[in-house]
């Protein structure tokens, strides 16, 4: 009932009225935007709006990006791959003064799906279109991030934000968390207790041989490692 009565508060009618204050016009994508929102207050990860926009240097200009990527392992949001190496494995605390989840709150009230695990893994896989479809780092020249590392410490940096290129070449360089699989897919194997236990997270069957070929190296690993 919370989730109905507030989606009514934000009627079509008011979020088309914002969309032609700002472009004059409705487009594909502002469209996209509100149905996502929509579809994903089901909290149902099969009923959704999966809008997808093959992205480039043209249709991304004038999107910012952090100079970071995003992880989600046990609750957290860390980072798992950046510009500066000496940000990896950092707890994201706050950006711009603003919690992390409240800084993509955008992003994950259209990640259609059950729990927060599943909305973050939708948008961790998917992280180049989500800050593109939601402009969240959009005129945000400096990003104010107030992170924690491991041994609990928390500390403070400005960052620059940078554009789709400088964004897409970013690897995932944390190896203390999951061995991902390719972006998109959200496969990835985790080891726990020392490697006594092996946690394979397999949320979609896709039969390809890269994926064949992923799922037998975790497999490979786990027999390596006597698990």
């Amino acid at each position: 009932p919370d989730f109905y009565l507030g989606l009514k508060a934000w009627s079509l009618d008011e979020a088309l009225d914002e969309l032609l204050n700002n472009h004059g016009r409705i487009t594909q994508k502002d469209v996209a935007w509100i149905m996502s929102k929509v579809s994903a207050s089901f909290r149902d990860g099969h009923t959704s709006l999966n809008w997808r926009e093959g992205l480039n240097i043209h249709n991304t200009a004038g999107t910012r990006y952090p100079p970071f990527l995003v992880e989600y392992i046990n609750g957290r949001w860390l980072i798992g791959g950046a510009q500066d190496p000496l940000l990896l494995g950092k707890e994201i605390v706050r950006l711009n003064g603003e919690e992390f989840p409240v800084f993509i709150k955008s992003i994950l009230e259209r990640c259609a799906a059950e729990t927060m695990a599943f909305k973050a893994v939708l948008f961790t896989n998917w992280q180049r279109f989500w800050w593109y479809f939601s402009g969240c780092c959009n005129g945000v020249q400096q990003l104010d991030l107030e992170y924690r590392d491991r041994t609990g410490q928390e500390g403070r940096v400005d960052l620059q934000t940078i554009d789709f290129t400088a964004f897409s070449k970013i690897k995932y360089g944390y190896r203390e968390g999951p061995i991902r699989g390719r972006e998109g897919k959200g496969t990835m194997l985790d080891f726990f207790d020392d490697g006594k236990i092996a946690y394979l997270y397999y949320p979609s069957f896709t039969l390809s041989e890269e994926e064949t070929k992923f799922i037998d190296e975790c497999f490979g690993l786990i027999r390596k490692g006597g698990t």
